[in-house]
């Protein structure tokens, strides 16, 4: 016998999520910021990587690393386009970007500039080669709509890469 559960309304009277329009929006640091590996990495090392098992992953593929990861919701009026979680994976520099080069600079200096361009807008601390950033800053970012990987829908994204952050604005 199946064992049944009841939803506290229909499912025919379930809304559609609202998507944002391509504009600039106003977001918050929702999780202290962390440092994780992307999933080239992920794929080629152990769980807990020696600094040799990194270097080498990356020296075989240059897409191997780390990410800072900033995960964000919308600050908005209206109730609907507020709370919308977002997350940034920011290229972390290593080592091996040093000896690297795109569009005529260093992959590690621009790595680190796009971090210090990010952690600025959001009123971070920066000196030397130290940064700070902590859960509840806020920053203004452009959110932009692109086709889902299934092609099938349209998703909202923060697009970093196309329209710089902004400090905060209300």
């Amino acid at each position: 016998m199946a064992t049944t559960f009841e939803f506290y309304k229909n499912i025919e009277d379930v809304e559609e999520p609202v998507m944002l329009e391509p504009d600039w929006y106003n977001v918050v640091l929702a999780k202290e910021p962390k440092l994780a590996m992307n999933s080239t990495l992920k794929g080629m090392v152990s769980e807990r990587p020696t600094e040799e098992e990194i270097a080498e992953a990356i020296k075989i593929n240059e897409k191997a690393g780390y990410n800072l990861v900033l995960s964000l919701k919308t600050e908005h009026p209206d109730p609907q386009k507020s709370g919308m979680d977002f997350t940034i994976w920011l290229g972390w520099p290593s080592l091996e970007d040093e000896n690297r080069y795109s569009r005529g600079q260093k992959v590690s200096d621009a790595k680190m500039t796009r971090i210090y361009l990010v952690v600025e807008a959001f009123g971070g601390s920066i000196q030397g080669n130290q940064f700070a950033l902590e859960e509840g800053m806020k920053a203004n970012v452009y959110i932009d709509t692109r086709t889902t990987q299934d092609g099938n829908n349209l998703e909202n994204f923060v697009d970093i890469f196309n329209a710089p952050i902004k400090p905060y604005q209300e």
